[in-house]
């Protein structure tokens, strides 16, 4: 499922697919900047392993040059395996490995077709194809990739017909209620805004913050006490959900943020 959507001539090419490249190319001389890569699955496991992630020629250069090493040094199913378990899936899975217990509570080879699609679908964009949150728009990606796989003739019509109308079987949410989350989610939103997702999660980065771990502690039970003490209070008025609560303690000297609350319970926020 991931060769169908990510690199469809993966087991023909020598790390370069030069009918994506050329259309890259071409979109890239037109309007003047990089905006797309034709990058095969090799290209993209030498980016992620060895450069960064800014969009220019010469490191695009020096990837192509690495990708032919790698197709040189390894066979294809051991440059498929290592792109499949460090790309990232969302909900803080790397891997097919932990994604297939993340999302269904199984091992990768346990999965079956639909849910393997699913999972294919997620690493170009997790957070939106997200099925915990947006489970139409995660499924409508599946059935892409199982399109994908039909046409690549890697599954017959029939299997995609089956594959969408079997259940689907995804797991309950891990259960998240680490008061620290909230910061860290600012933190980590911030740097992609700044840095781009791609530097974020695979760049090396060593983030300091100033976020105070026993403030936050206290913070998050106090505001919890304090809105079931509320609640207790309304019950005549039937609510029909739970309160929520948001706080942030900014120190006065430094502009510091050492506290921040954005729910009663990080998962419950979710």
């Amino acid at each position: 499922a991931i060769i169908a959507v990510e690199d469809s001539s993966f087991y023909e090419h020598r790390g370069l697919d030069h009918q994506a490249l050329i259309r890259a190319l071409y979109t890239n001389v037109r309007k003047r900047k990089i905006l797309q890569g034709g990058s095969t699955i090799t290209q993209q496991l030498s980016k992620n392993l060895f450069f960064s992630f800014e969009r220019n020629w010469v490191r695009k250069i020096k990837e192509l040059l690495i990708a032919f090493q790698l197709e040189a040094t390894f066979s294809k199913n051991q440059i498929l395996e290592a792109y499949c378990n460090q790309i990232y899936f969302g909900n803080g899975a790397y891997g097919v490995e932990e994604a297939a217990q993340t999302y269904f509570n199984k091992r990768a080879r346990e999965l079956t077709l639909l849910q393997g699609a699913l999972l294919a679908g997620l690493p170009n964009s997790p957070n939106n194809a997200n099925p915990f949150s947006d489970y139409l728009r995660s499924m409508r990606r599946a059935e892409y990739i199982l399109t994908r796989m039909v046409k690549e003739k890697l599954i017959s019509p029939d299997e995609k017909t089956e594959a969408l109308s079997s259940p689907l079987e995804l797991t309950r949410p891990r259960e998240d209620n680490n008061p620290n989350r909230y910061f860290v989610n600012y933190v980590v939103a911030k740097l992609e805004r700044d840095y781009g997702k791609e530097f974020v999660h695979f760049g090396g980065l060593k983030v300091f913050t100033t976020l105070d771990t026993r403030l936050q502690d206290f913070a998050q039970k106090s505001a919890l006490s304090h809105l079931e003490a509320l609640e207790g209070e309304m019950t005549i008025q039937k609510l029909k959900k739970p309160l929520q609560v948001g706080m942030v303690s900014i120190e006065n000297q430094s502009g510091a943020v050492r506290v921040m609350v954005g729910g009663r319970s990080y998962s419950h926020s979710q």
